[in-house]
């Protein structure tokens, strides 16, 4: 028998938490208002309002600025990636996910804030225009009580079991090592908005992408290791080692044809004050059944953390950062 699980909720940190979330309505008017590139960029190069571009009947994700897109996209690339049914493919849904959650402003509002921090707009706020914010995103058990009952008796987890969003990371990338969609997207705003740019105001683009597993991590191990062996002969003597500017060029060549399959670019306009508010090195307040409440410090991991607490603190799902991933049959 799997030992027993204790839930203990708080009314008054319940109220508190949804207190924070948006009404449906309000969800749907931010996601609308969002620029989005259209999927088949690469070919037409625009970026429209949400609300403008069709999405795709069958997975819900990609979308397009017409119907001349959405064929020839289907026929270069989507085809093999659509997913049949469900909300998405494993690969697909963190991104679908990430999408949505930029209709909250709790969760806005704190991705600002690690973005002062991430692109360290406080010593330069210009970094915003030469970087942009790595948004590592994956999927987490929505119900931990079960995955654990799983776990404990020795079961396999569960594939269709719903899942939730969950930030793996935040990290500052070269404007230069993203995929023109992104760079692409990040100056079509620059030119549309203009004068309304401002070191204290300055344009931040998002690159939301999926995290690696465990697998991918692993097999990415093996690798470097199988390459770090490969360097040396039969006798054992290691090879003659390759200049340091020519690994350097290799290695941006293997990272350029390696971007995500999935991914989503967002540039936002950082709200008036953020940048001084962050400079004041302000203090997070932590709710907790368990404990009393406490202090934090505004680091890129504390605030991440918090973002996913709220997130999976949502168990009504008003969000809708919760969902089922799509299972292929066998």
């Amino acid at each position: 028998m799997p030992p027993a699980h204790f839930k203990l909720i708080d009314p008054s940190i319940r109220a508190f938490h949804d207190a924070t979330l948006p009404t449906r309505e309000e969800r749907r008017e931010n996601l609308n208002n969002l620029a989005i590139p259209c999927a088949n960029f690469e070919e037409c190069g625009k970026t429209k309002p949400r609300s403008e571009l069709k999405v795709c009947a069958k997975c819900k994700l990609a979308r397009y600025c017409s119907q001349a897109c959405q064929k020839s996209h289907w026929r270069a690339i989507h085809k093999a990636q659509c997913s049949p049914a469900g909300e998405g493919s494993p690969q697909a849904l963190p991104i679908k996910l990430a999408e949505r959650a930029l209709a909250a402003p709790v969760i806005l509002d704190a991705m600002f804030n690690i973005s002062v921090l991430v692109l360290d707009l406080i010593t330069d706020p210009t970094n915003a225009e030469r970087a942009v914010v790595k948004v590592a995103c994956q999927t987490l058990a929505a119900d931990i009580q079960a995955y654990m009952r799983r776990m404990f008796a020795g079961l396999p987890k569960d594939p269709g079991a719903q899942v939730c969003l969950s930030y793996a990371s935040f990290t500052s990338v070269p404007l230069a090592e993203v995929d023109e969609k992104t760079r692409q997207t990040a100056a079509d705003m620059r030119v549309k908005l203009g004068a309304q740019i401002s070191d204290e105001q300055p344009l931040v683009t998002f690159w939301f992408v999926k995290a690696p597993d465990e697998k991918e991590h692993s097999e990415s191990d093996e690798d470097e290791k199988e390459e770090e062996g490969s360097s040396k002969d039969k006798t054992g003597e290691t090879e003659e080692a390759a200049p340091k500017d020519e690994k350097a060029g290799t290695k941006k060549a293997i990272e350029s044809t390696s971007l995500p399959e999935y991914s989503l670019s967002v540039t936002l306009r950082l709200p008036k004050g953020t940048i001084a508010y962050m400079a004041t090195k302000p203090k997070e307040i932590v709710r907790s059944t368990m404990l009393a409440d406490q202090e934090v410090e505004k680091t890129e991991r504390n605030m991440r953390e918090l973002l996913n607490n709220t997130i999976r603190m949502d168990t009504s799902n008003k969000l809708r950062l919760r969902a089922y991933p799509t299972v292929a049959s066998t």
